[in-house]
């Protein structure tokens, strides 16, 4: 074997000692180098032997070839030093070193205790016929059994490969089962879960199934045009960083408020019911960032071994969001605080008697569309932010400066949280924080009687729902997706644009959502 320089991190897997050691690499890159200068380090600085080593490979090819370099590299260094007896030594040992099968080297150790374990001392290895034939004949005994006497679950069972008109289907099932069971550590354990895990006996809803989760995953997938779950990375980011986001909020509004009263105590008794204003605004942010951490904590407790759960059912979701949006609707009106008419371009505030019901639509709709951006820390934290350094300038252009001390408490917590996040992400903001932002972005408009900016300034929010919309009507109606992918951020993923400038492009749609807002405002 030549010689060959090892880099830093070789060199490390050849001299660490005392712990346990992974080395992974690709194919070709000196994993085989590594394992033997290892062993020859330990033979050669500290007196061992290379028949005190255990080495397995795969196949017997793989082991004569690692006995073949071994040797080579035992001559190499026994040519420069020729003087050495301990490596003479090691010459007529490697070939009574334990390099081998796993195959090989579990049946010499069953051969080396044939007595205690009563074996009979001349067993060998089936090979792959010989062990083909035995499970079959093993699946046939069982199958005669289970044919004996019929229970439901072995009729079930009959009927369910429905293929041709005999077992040979379920035989082959069965066969499969087994040899995916033997990957585990504990097959016996592993079949017990699985039983568990697949037992439907008091399930009605074919979508609570792990089937039916992994279908409509994949339906919801293939209709917003991403990539499947197998394409995930193997550690996924954490969720639910919202609550980073309502804790660091909720502190910062607590201590802002009561400095402003401290400094102004009119704001406790004034007539225009600030300190109401802001804890309603804050009480609706918070439900629907509750009904996010609810949707969740159901995606957590549903995970399956590809990916997140579903979370909430539809249905659920959408009551959770409409008692948050009637609550914080039924606060303002026993305040006296909610606007019955809404800002028309060129026609000024104009009364409506549907502006409530319309205001409630909006709030459940904008959760809605902020949801399907769980996943893009630049839609949900760069539009919130850009949205409530908006909501402060207007605020204090309309006369409610006091009441800036939300989205400027906000906006501090999502310049943190963008900050400490940026790419590559170790954290995203979730389902909670998505629809607490929208429902900040919701609720700060509605308490200071201008809910009508809340939607330009939630611009980027409406375009990621959306596509997700026009793309499940079209692909309805046509029966082939409108856009490449959706929801926005997808769709620009898949046109190899990078996160950081996705994250760019949606704080300049949220910018043009926020002149559009300060233009409306004025119409006021």
């Amino acid at each position: 074997m030549a010689e060959i320089v090892l880099t830093p991190g070789q060199r490390a897997a050849v001299e660490s000692r005392g712990c346990a050691l992974l080395v992974a690499a690709a194919a070709g890159s000196g994993k085989t180098r590594v394992l033997i200068d290892r062993v020859l380090d330990q033979v050669i600085r500290e007196g061992r032997c290379v028949d005190e080593f255990l080495l397995i490979t795969f196949t017997q090819a793989a082991a004569a070839e690692l006995r073949g370099k071994l040797l080579a590299e035992l001559n190499r260094r026994l040519a420069a030093d020729p003087e050495n007896r301990h490596l003479q030594r090691q010459l007529s040992r490697v070939y009574l070193a334990q390099i081998s099968t796993v195959h090989s080297f579990c049946a010499a150790l069953l051969r080396d205790y044939a007595h205690v374990l009563e074996l009979p001392a001349d067993f060998r290895l089936a090979d792959e016929q010989e062990a083909a034939a035995l499970r079959e004949r093993a699946v046939r005994a069982v199958l005669e059994e289970a044919y004996a006497d019929p229970s439901p679950a072995v009729r079930a069972a009959l009927d369910l490969p429905g293929a041709g008109r005999d077992d040979r289907a379920l035989q082959e099932l069965i066969v499969r089962v087994y040899t995916n069971l033997q990957c585990y550590p504990d097959p016996a354990a592993t079949a017990d879960r699985w039983e568990v895990m697949l037992d439907v006996t008091d399930c009605t809803d074919p979508g609570q199934t792990i089937w039916g989760e992994w279908l409509l995953r994949e339906l919801q997938r293939a209709a917003r045009g991403t990539q499947p779950d197998s394409d995930a990375p193997d550690s996924p980011v954490p969720t639910m960083g919202g609550l980073c986001l309502m804790v660091g909020t909720l502190a910062a509004v607590g201590v802002g408020w009561l400095a402003a009263c401290a400094a102004q105590p009119s704001l406790l008794g004034s007539d225009r019911q600030m300190t109401s204003r802001l804890l309603i605004a804050l009480l609706g942010s918070l439900a629907f960032g509750a009904v996010g951490l609810a949707d969740d904590l159901a995606r957590i407790r549903g995970r399956y071994p590809n990916g997140l759960g579903l979370g909430l059912r539809r249905t659920q979701r959408l009551a959770l969001e409409c008692i948050a949006a009637v609550l914080v609707l039924g606060l303002l009106a026993l305040n006296g605080c909610l606007p019955t008419g809404l800002i028309l371009p060129g026609a000024g505030y104009v009364e409506c008697a549907l502006a409530p019901l319309l205001w409630a639509v909006l709030l459940v709709a904008m959760a809605e569309a902020a949801r399907v951006a769980d996943g893009a820390d630049g839609t949900v934290c760069g539009a919130a932010f850009v949205a409530m350094l908006g909501l402060m300038m207007l605020e204090t252009q309309l006369g409610w400066f006091p009441l800036a001390v939300f989205p400027a408490a906000l906006a501090g917590a999502l310049m943190a949280f963008l900050l400490w996040d940026f790419p590559p992400a170790k954290l995203h903001p979730g389902r909670c924080g998505c629809l607490y932002a929208a429902g900040a972005i919701g609720c700060i408009p509605l308490c200071i009687g201008y809910a009508e900016l809340s939607i330009p300034l939630a611009l980027p929010f409406w375009v990621e729902g959306g596509m997700v919309v026009l793309q499940v009507l079209f692909c309805r109606w046509k029966g082939r997706p409108l856009f490449a992918a959706a929801p926005l951020h997808r769709w620009l993923e898949k046109r190899g644009m990078s996160a950081v400038n996705i994250f760019y492009s949606l704080c300049a749609l949220s910018v043009c959502g926020l002149a559009l807002a300060v233009r409306l405002a004025r119409w006021a």
